[in-house]
């Protein structure tokens, strides 16, 4: 790390080595200075190996599943911004980033923003509730939730996370920790998605799991 960054951009890898490796190197050009971590949860796994020079490599055994990527930056973070990424979404344009910060440095208010975010509306549920993608609007969307597709956050806001793991739903429970979000538009669409036949969206119990989230982080708004 290098004491320009400005931002960490910690991607989680389990059985997507080789895909992550193309979503580094996209990540790698952005414009605003990033230090880039792969929390490595398949780091024995030699047909799942994340082959990079461009990120920090830590191994994990996945024992806390996701939740291994937040225990990493409690931990070891001190950059003043922080960003968790899919291993299924690549970025389409170099100035995302730049943008999210430009944000956040002139908002102080503004905790965290993010592009795939839930407005929640009292009774209606996760399911029932405001799902939003940024650029749907020209101008920033206050939220209850940032999905975990892409959050950046400011990382003094992150003080005081309750560290006991979520082994589902660990996007809702760290930005029901985040006072203000915001979803945001980003230049030319900003993201691409990959193939992706695993997604955790696609199971079957998703939608229950993630009903049962908002009532434990959100019982006021469930």
């Amino acid at each position: 790390m290098n004491n320009s960054d400005k931002v960490t951009l910690v991607y989680l890898n389990w059985r997507r080595g080789k895909q992550l490796s193309t979503i580094i190197e996209a990540a790698s050009k952005q414009t605003l200075p990033v230090h880039i971590v792969v929390v490595d949860n398949a780091y024995d796994d030699v047909d799942n190996k994340v082959e990079t020079s461009l990120a920090e490599i830590v191994p994990a055994d996945n024992s806390v599943q996701c939740w291994a990527r937040w225990k990493y930056i409690t931990e070891n973070v001190n950059t003043p911004y922080v960003c968790v990424m899919d291993d299924d979404l690549i970025f389409t344009s170099d100035t995302v980033l730049e943008e999210f910060y430009n944000v956040l440095d002139q908002n102080p208010q503004v905790d965290a923003a993010g592009t795939f975010g839930v407005v929640l509306q009292k009774g209606k549920g996760y399911a029932g509730s405001i799902h939003i993608h940024g650029n749907q609007y020209q101008q920033p969307v206050k939220v209850d939730i940032i999905k975990g597709r892409f959050i950046f956050i400011r990382t003094e806001s992150l003080k005081g996370l309750d560290s006991t793991p979520d082994y589902t739903c660990d996007d809702i429970k760290v930005t029901s920790h985040l006072p203000f979000k915001i979803t945001l538009p980003v230049s030319n669409a900003g993201f691409r998605d990959l193939d992706d036949n695993d997604a955790v969206s696609l199971r079957p119990d998703h939608a229950q799991k993630r009903q049962v989230a908002v009532e434990k982080y959100f019982a006021d708004l469930a």
